[in-house]
C-alpha cells in the first residue's frame, strides 16, 4: 500500500476551512441560544402585539409584517421566506 506525502494546505484552502468553521460556529450559537430566546419571547408581549397587528391589518400577510418589523428595528440584510407546506406521501394499505 503506497502512502503519499502530506502537503501543507495553501492559503486559499485555509481560508475555505476558516469560512466553513465560522459557518458551523454560527449554527452552533444559534442552536445554543434558541431556547433562551424562545423563553424570552414567550414571556414578552411580542406575540400579543403581533396578533393584534395581524388582526387589524386586513389582507396583510404575516411575512410582510415580519419584514416591516425587521426594517423598523434596523436588522440589515433580513431575508424572510415561507416555504410551501410539505405534503407526505399517503401510506399504502
Amino acid at each position: 500500500m503506497a502512502k503519499g506525502t502530506r502537503t501543507a494546505k495553501t492559503a486559499e484552502q485555509l481560508k475555505k476551512d476558516v469560512e466553513i468553521a465560522e459557518q458551523k460556529l454560527i449554527a452552533l450559537k444559534r442552536r445554543a441560544f434558541s431556547g433562551e430566546i424562545t423563553e424570552m419571547i414567550k414571556n414578552s408581549t411580542i406575540k400579543a402585539e403581533f396578533d393584534k397587528i395581524l388582526k387589524e391589518a386586513k389582507g396583510v400577510t404575516d411575512i410582510a409584517i415580519l419584514e416591516a418589523i425587521g426594517t423598523i428595528v434596523g436588522i440589515k440584510r433580513l431575508v424572510i421566506s415561507q416555504s410551501p407546506k410539505a405534503t407526505r406521501k399517503p401510506k399504502a394499505k
